[in-house]
């Protein structure tokens, strides 16, 4: 549009733009360099600064060429350039020898001093940088350029860029130490000075910096920055010259002050100039006054012409400089106008109170006017110069701040001081001064609440005092001027205090009284003078100070005795005024003069006080003290003016009080109904001194002072004391001198009996039980000293509290209050230990332990805090142990040998002997009596949990009895510690012993007892409680062979000896069995071989040799590892078939050896030992377990009899084994005898009898209300069996005594909602073998079109499952898909319904799966029709754990993927609950796909995204690779079709399974089939979404074959796919029947024309009997239903 073109940037040869860095690189590196270098460098000396660098035009050819490159980059114009040149050069001189650098130091002085005053501070912060490294390596080599450098170097410390300033200071002081610095500033000086003088008064902004490069702003700020650093670094140099050098350069000083341009400097618009300035000048009067000489009026006028100046960065110099000037220069106010010119400022500078900056300039004024001129009207000018001072003063910017009142208020009396003593013989004079402006200044301080008053209070005492102390010498004036000043001081006290009394308010009023008395205090002490810049001494002073230097701030010894009378006469008469207008009048009461009444007696109080006092309100002769009393009494009574000061009044006047006055007194605050003063006075009376009063000691001994202090108790504790009614109750408890109560021991038992109830029944007071706990703490330091009733009592409350200070309701107890609890206690009992004997001691220990005991046992055992009941029990033994050590091991007895431990040990040991007899891992010869167990999980969980303090109690390491509690101790220490409680018991083997062996039961009850409630928490506790035994265990060598021994000498104890030695410290079996064998008799050598035969180390040689029968099995199944024991078997096999036995169950020889020989038996199959078994073994063992299965059911009744458990459990091992041994026979040998004769003899009995026990048992267990815990490793061992049973041996009738299926069907689904875990997972298994048949029985009903009378066998479902259904929707009402999730906890009926809903609904997948097509199909429409899977899916997206919506686990995929084994074994956990959850909607995808689908699309939104990310995240890839592998299972069904596939590689299959074709692709997923008839092809695609199957497959037709009904047939493979819930396999299998059945003519469907049946995969099988059309009988059910008709749909015809 007519602009100017843009343009193109600059390039050279049309190459690349232009770059000032890579051109100076390109020099550096070039062959040749060309000639170039610095044109002034000839001459030595500074040379002024110019614009810019003067271009290089040659250089050494020495020089390095790095350096080179550099240097030619320190010319450029641009800042960034120089930044990085200065960065390597920094560099390149740090990395380089120093001799290199000594060639480019001709170079470098003229670089530095140009970059040194850059516009850029990063620039001159790195040239400074940059010059430091030289320094450091150049060294003496830098001297000769010295002198080039030394202008900008010397200023620049003085850059007004903080980090260029450091820089260039460090430097300095690098190449200039401390004693050398004066000497190189001498030796530059003229340098320095010319620098200096150019830049004050040459050079301009324009001829600092280049115009052309340069804009006006940066070109102003470098010449301002030039000025300042210029200006202080003149100051340096004048600080750090002598007076002889700076006189051999006074020619160049005189040249830059006589120049104009420096005096105008002082007038600068730029504060740093002016404040440098004069700093420059003040340096100048101090160290070179002779440089002024010719220069005076310029620098009076150029000082005091600003001196109004507002500027806090300028008026510090300023002051000082005018100070100095008035000391340099000799009657300076010749040339200046002190009256028209100077006294005007000053005034604006007092009357603006120093412009905000007080503390700076007043200290300053007296100094000046000192120094002001004789001739001046001092009359005229002291008025006014303090009344501005009063005015600065009122100020807001000085009242706001109390350092400038301050300031102000010193200087005023300061200058007042001064010009009274300079000015005392005129009288008017001073007299004006202390009325109209000291005495003003002193009543605006007591009615200004702002004012700075303490610091003016204290002036004026020291000012007043040193009038005192000078009046009678060399001013006696001094004596008018105090009489002036008390009695003026006197009148303002009374006017204002009157005053204020009757228009103030009472706190108004109470607040001048405080100031008064603050002023009244001041006066009395002397002050310590400060050291001020100007002091008024006397010779007297002075000889006083060489004395004593140091002078107490607080004492009035010195004061002049004068001073003091006239002082107390003041005081006397303001506390006279004040009691007087304490009743100001009826209305108006000032309760709070009574405080300032008491405050001013207790200050000044003395004999002379009080006899004044007495004289002044009792006249006469016989003065009596009591009227005082009767007056202060009169306030008591009134209950505004009743306080506690009165009460200190009343007290400090008994000091003077005879003895009757004192109980007179002291009779009447009893007879007061007040309790407040009551309470004051007792609290007084416990005081010192005046508890050491008899008369008070005998009047707090009175039994209504013992009452008052209960009352108050009752008080403290229902939270309506006051906090000095609370205090008064511990001053109750302080001990005299010879460490007696002052209250009765009756006052005290009561006092502790309501305290102690308090700490009982802590939760009852919690808004007092910290002070009540605080309180009896302190209580018990005083009293529990010894063994009382009440002394015991307050210990074992403070006890008992320490016990619950752990949980949630003492959270009101404060860190203090709990230290103080615990302490307190400890010292009662350490007392307590030395003062009493062995029997209180132990009887008192008990108590502790019951204490103990309930706050342990009594709670939820996982909520108590292990670590700290340890530390309450340590720190009881500890506490006992310093005064009674013997008594230690009988009070850890008493704590941890509770009547409970061994009740609760017996039943946790029989358990574990229980299960492991049951399980063979023990064996009992003859009769064995089992203790009752039925102990309840908590008990077992408590017990642990007990046992593990006690490891913990024991384990706990002690240095040093006083500070082992000690929270900072050295944690290095600790651990390096031996000496632990276990070392203070006299028994420790026992102990030991026991630990021992609760560890062993522990180990066993966690294998073993999983389906106990807790299991959980003793999951970890076991933890914890093995982590503690093995540190326990960590013995000292004595200790560990002490127990050793005694473990060794142990009867019966195979399994904790084989526990300690073998598990825990790796010592060989044989040797120890070898080494325990001799010690062992009886039938503990053959426990002693059960156990030690688990490492199998132990041979037969290592045991005895004769046995009975029981003893030789026993012994052959624990050595069966051992090699070549063919004989050992022959011989075991031949004396048992002798042995004619099982006669009863009553004979417990002959019913434990055919235990011990099922378990034989079971052991040599587990272990293959087959080959060692002749035909006539095999044959006893199935022969015997024949015989012996039917001998269950005879044993059934007595199933609780641990014997007659083991036997059950025994015979089913058998058969599980022999189950096993026979699949593998089948799958090795297709045809053999063993497994013929076990099929057709043996198996079907067995079966009956197993069935026929589980069936009995499995009733009477859920007729049991609750079923022992001894049982429960039953449960699981004989539930093992259920797996192992032939499902169509269940279903055989023609079995003798077999129970019918449906019979069983019903037990089962009652066992899933049995509250016993076991029993649930019985029911599951058994549903499983029955699901078999179950399903056989279906398929013959539909084939045979002959239905159960009930209906399919999976309606029998329903009533189960609606009830389990209806509990669990409504359990998960209150949760929202995807937001919550439902974590069922175990052992509720919550998880009994949840985990049976699940389990019906994983055993009716199980059928759907194990179904035909057909028969899926009806189950899923039962399912629809009942909408019993909607609700199904719902709750399991509500029970899913949250992680899986939230991020992709591997773990919680697994769950999806994996199937459930629901083993016996497993912990009843939530997420047992979990897994099964994803597991169930895994088969609810894979077998009902189209149902699920169905309820995906009908979700709303949210609830549909959901779903599908599940889906597609964890179970799509699995079910779309299922499929694949489906299709090709089946290919070989496919007669004319060729099937390929395109599929995505989730699990890497590529394989070629029944000559089929399978194409793998990563990205795809398709199945292609190919129909082929002749050379005509039918090509079927099916494509599967990423979300399948919630996504439907994409089927498309793409080659066709013509006439044949295409259409018809893909709607109906569709129609499989997306709303039968078929299959890919399913959907090609009819797509190829129909095809077949096509070309081999069978006719379709007229209705849905198709050959098969899309639901029933029928034949049309019905004809119209008129058309002869054929029709599904599907199709014409629904045909009729639909159209109300029942004629055919062809012909029209009747059908």
């Amino acid at each position: 549009m007519g602009g100017k073109q843009k343009q193109a940037q600059r390039v050279k040869n049309n190459a690349r733009p232009s770059n000032s860095g890579r051109s100076a690189e390109f020099l550096g590196t070039a062959s040749t360099i060309p000639p170039f270098s610095f044109s002034t460098m000839k001459e030595p000396g500074f040379t002024a600064a110019s614009f810019s660098l003067t271009p290089i035009d040659d250089i050494d050819a020495s020089v390095d060429s790095n350096f080179q490159l550099v240097l030619k980059k320190m010319n450029k114009k641009d800042a960034t350039t120089k930044l990085k040149a200065l960065q390597e050069f920094t560099e390149l001189v740090k990395n380089t020898e120093s001799e290199a650098v000594k060639a480019i130091l001709p170079f470098w002085p003229r670089l530095y001093c140009a970059l040194a005053t850059d516009a850029e501070h990063r620039v001159r912060e790195a040239t400074h940088v940059a010059h430091n490294q030289v320094v450091l390596k150049a060294k003496r080599n830098l001297a000769p350029y010295l002198k080039q450098l030394a202008g900008p170097w010397f200023t620049s410390q003085y850059d007004t860029y903080a980090p260029a300033s450091s820089a260039a200071c460090r430097s300095f002081k690098d190449a200039f130490p401390i004693n050398k610095l004066q000497e190189a500033i001498m030796f530059c000086q003229e340098e320095i000075l010319h620098y200096i003088g150019d830049n004050l008064t040459v050079h301009t902004a324009q001829t600092l910096s280049n115009p052309k490069t340069t804009t006006a702003d940066e070109s102003k700020a470098k010449h301002e920055r030039v000025l300042i650093s210029s200006l202080q670094g003149y100051s340096l140099y004048f600080q750090q010259v002598s007076e002889a050098g700076i006189k051999k350069v006074e020619e160049l000083h005189r040249k830059i002050l006589s120049h104009n341009r420096f005096w105008k400097l002082a007038r600068s618009d730029i504060p740093q100039i002016r404040a440098s300035w004069f700093g420059v000048l003040s340096v100048i009067c101090e160290k070179a006054g002779f440089l002024l000489v010719g220069e005076e009026a310029n620098v009076v006028k150029a000082v005091f012409g600003v001196l109004d100046e507002s500027d806090p960065a300028v008026q510090c110099n300023l002051w000082e400089a005018a100070l100095l000037t008035t000391k340099t220069i000799e009657n300076w106010w010749n040339f200046y106008n002190i009256e028209e010119k100077l006294l005007p400022k000053l005034w604006k500078v007092l009357r603006e109170a120093g412009h905000g900056n007080a503390t700076t300039i007043y200290p300053n004024l007296l100094p000046l006017i000192s120094h002001l001129p004789s001739s001046l009207n001092y009359e005229e000018f002291l008025p006014k110069f303090f009344s501005n001072m009063k005015i600065g003063l009122s100020q807001n910017s000085a009242r706001a701040s109390q350092s400038e009142s301050r300031a102000i208020s010193i200087a005023f009396v300061e200058c007042l001081q001064y010009t009274i003593m300079q000015n005392h013989e005129n009288v008017t004079l001073c007299e004006h001064l202390i009325k109209e402006h000291l005495i003003p200044l002193i009543d605006t301080s007591l009615i200004d609440p702002r004012a700075a008053h303490k610091t003016l209070f204290n002036q004026v005492s020291s000012l007043v005092q040193y009038w005192h102390k000078n009046k009678d010498t060399e001013q006696p004036n001094y004596s008018k001027y105090l009489q002036q000043f008390w009695c003026e001081l006197e009148k303002l006290f009374s006017i204002r205090i009157t005053e204020y009394a009757a228009k103030e308010t009472a706190s108004v009023v109470s607040e001048l009284a405080g100031r008064q008395i603050d002023l009244l205090v001041c006066l009395k002490h002397t002050v310590k003078p400060r050291a001020f810049k100007v002091q008024f001494t006397t010779e007297d002073d002075q000889q006083e100070r060489k004395g004593s230097d140091r002078r107490n701030s607080k004492t009035h010894s010195n004061v002049d005795r004068s001073y003091l009378d006239a002082l107390h006469r003041l005081v006397f008469d303001v506390c006279v005024f004040y009691i007087k207008i304490v009743d100001y009048d009826e209305a108006k009461k000032l309760p709070d003069m009574i405080e300032h009444v008491v405050s001013l007696a207790q200050e000044f109080e003395s004999e002379s006080f009080i006899e004044h006092l007495k004289a002044k309100f009792c006249p006469g002769e016989k003065c009596q003290l009591m009227v005082l009393f009767n007056l202060v009494f009169e306030w008591t009574k009134n209950p505004m003016l009743c306080r506690k000061s009165v009460v200190d009044l009343i007290f400090l006047l008994l000091k003077y009080s005879s003895s009757d006055e004192t109980q007179s007194v002291l009779q009447k605050f009893i007879d007061i109904e007040n309790d407040e003063s009551l309470g004051w006075c007792i609290s007084r009376a416990l005081s010192y001194p005046h508890n050491s009063d008899k008369i008070v000691q005998t009047w707090l001994a009175n039994e209504k002072i013992g009452e008052f202090l209960v009352k108050i108790t009752t008080y403290e504790i229902a939270d309506k004391s006051t906090p000095d009614l609370s205090l008064l109750l511990k001053q109750a408890f302080t001990e005299t001198s010879g460490g007696e109560l002052f209250i009765t021991q009756s006052t005290i038992g009561k006092i502790i009996g309501l305290l102690s109830n308090c700490l009982l029944h802590s939760t009852d007071y919690t808004l007092t039980i910290d002070n009540c706990a605080s309180l009896a703490s302190y209580i018990a330091s005083s009293v529990c000293s010894d063994h009382t009733t009440f002394n015991d009592e307050l210990f074992l409350a403070l006890f008992h509290l320490s016990c619950h200070m752990k949980g949630e309701e003492y959270e009101y107890l404060s860190k203090d209050t709990l230290w103080e609890v615990k302490t307190a206690w400890q010292d009662a009992l350490v007392s307590l230990s030395a003062n009493t004997d062995k029997g209180v001691l132990l009887a008192l220990s008990e108590k502790c332990a019951d204490i103990l005991e309930s706050t342990i046992l009594g709670c939820d055992i996982l909520t108590v805090d292990s670590e700290y009941s340890t530390e309450i029990i340590t720190k009881y033994l500890l506490s006992v142990e310093k005064s009674k050590p013997l008594f230690v091991g009988e009070i850890f007895n008493s704590f941890f040998g509770r009547a409970f431990v061994s009740l609760w040990r017996e039943q946790i040991y029989s358990l574990t002997k229980q299960v492991e007899y049951l399980k063979g891992n023990i064996c009992f010869e003859h009769s064995t009596s089992f203790e009752s167990s039925n102990i309840d999980p908590r008990s077992i969980l408590k017990y642990f949990g007990w046992k593990l303090l006690m490891i913990k109690t024991l384990h706990t390491e002690i240095n040093n009895e006083d500070d082992y509690f000690d929270d900072e101790e050295d944690e290095d220490e600790q651990k390096s510690c031996t000496n632990r409680i276990l070392k203070l018991l006299d028994k420790f083997e026992d102990v030991l012993l026991d630990v021992l062996q609760d560890i062993v039961a522990f180990d066993n009850i966690i294998a073993n007892y999983t389906h106990l409630k807790y299991y959980e928490n003793l999951q970890d506790l076991h933890i914890i409680f093995t982590e503690k035994f093995n540190e326990l265990f960590a013995l000292e060598p004595a200790m560990r062979i002490s127990f050793e021994t005694s473990l060794k000498n142990k009867q019966g104890w195979s399994i904790p000896a084989y526990k300690y030695f073998v598990q825990m410290n790796n010592q060989r079996p044989r040797t120890i069995f070898a080494m325990l064998n001799n010690n062992t008799s009886g039938e503990n050598k053959l426990h002693l071989i059960q156990t030690f035969s688990r490492r199998q180390e132990i041979t037969f040689d290592d045991t005895i040799q004769r046995m009975t029968p029981i003893e030789s099995v026993v012994r052959l199944r624990c050595l069966l590892h051992c090699e070549d024991i063919d004989v050992q078997i022959a011989d075991v096999f031949g004396r048992i078939e002798k042995i004619k036995f099982f006669v009863g169950f009553d004979n417990w020889e002959e019913l434990q050896l055919v235990i011990e020989i099922s378990r034989l038996c079971t052991e040599m199959l587990r272990c293959n030992k087959t080959d060692n078994l002749t035909r006539r073994h095999w044959d006893f063992i199935v022969v015997s377990l024949g015989t012996w299965s039917a001998k269950l059911l005879e044993a059934k009744d007595m199933f609780t009899n641990p014997q007659v458990s083991a036997f059950i459990t025994a015979i089913s091992n058998l058969y599980i084994a022999i189950h096993n041994h026979i699949e593998l026979l089948r799958q090795a040998t297709p045809v053999s005898n063993y497994v013929d004769e076990w099929e057709n003899v043996f198996v079907k009995s067995i079966t009956s009898d197993l069935v026929r026990t589980w069936l009995y048992l499995s009733e009477k267990f859920v007729t049991m209300k609750t079923i022992p815990t001894a049982v429960q490793p039953f449960l699981q061992e004989f539930g093992k069996v259920i797996g192992y049973l032939r499902p169509r041996y269940v279903f055989d009738s023609r079995i003798d005594g077999m129970p019918k299926w449906s019979k069983l069907l019903k037990q089962c689904c009652g066992l899933l909602t049995c509250p016993e875990h076991a029993l649930q997972l019985w029911g599951y298994h058994m549903l499983k073998v029955l699901s078999f048949g179950l399903v056989q029985v279906d398929a013959i009903a539909v084939d045979t079109n002959t239905p159960h009378e009930k209906g399919l066998i999976i309606e029998q479902f329903k009533d189960p499952l609606v009830e389990t259904h209806n509990i669990v929707s409504t359990m998960l009402l209150d949760f929202r898909l995807g937001e919550d999730s439902c974590r069922v906890e175990p052992f509720t009926d919550s998880y009994t319904y949840t985990f049976a809903y699940l389990l019906l609904w994983d055993i009716l997948l199980y059928l759907c799966e194990k179904s035909s097509t057909e028969l899926r199909f009806q189950y899923a429409d039962w399912l629809r029709k009942e909408d019993l899977l909607n609700s199904l899916l719902s709750s399991i997206f509500k029970l899913m754990p949250l992680g899986v919506f939230q991020s992709e686990s591997a773990k919680l995929g697994s769950w999806f993927v994996e199937k459930t084994t629901l083993s016996l074994e497993e912990p009843i956990t939530s997420e047992k609950i979990e897994r099964l959850n994803c597991s169930v909607y895994a088969s609810t995808l894979a077998q009902l796909p189209a149902t699920v689908r169905q309820w995906w699309s009908s979700a709303e939104a949210r609830t549909s995204q959901i779903v599908e990310r599940v889906t597609a995240t964890y179970i799509s890839p699995l079910l779309c690779n299922q499929e694949l592998v489906d299709v090709s299972k089946h290919e070989n069904k496919f007669k004319n079709m060729i099937v390929s596939f395109i599929s995505f590689n989730f699990y890497n299959l590529l394989h070629i399974l029944f000559n089929v074709q399978i194409k793998v692709h990563p990205s795809v997923r398709e199945v292609v089939a190919v129909y082929t008839v002749d050379e005509a092809q039918m090509e079927l695609f099916i494509a599967l979404p990423s979300n399948y199957p919630l996504g439907g497959p994409d089927v498309q037709l793409n080659r066709q074959i013509g006439g044949l009904p295409h259409k018809q047939w893909l709607m109906q493979l569709r129609m499989c796919l997306l709303h039968q819930n078929g299959r890919i396999w399913d959907a090609l299998s009819m797509w190829n029947n129909n095809l077949d059945k096509k070309f081999d003519g069978v006719e379709e469907c007229y209705i849905c024309f198709a050959v098969l049946h899309p639901g029933t995969y029928q034949l049309p099988k019905l004809s119209c009997k008129t058309c002869r059309k054929k029709f599904h009988a599907a199709c014409l059910y629904k045909w009729f239903s639909t159209s109300n008709k029942s004629t055919c749909p062809i012909c029209r015809n009747l059908f």
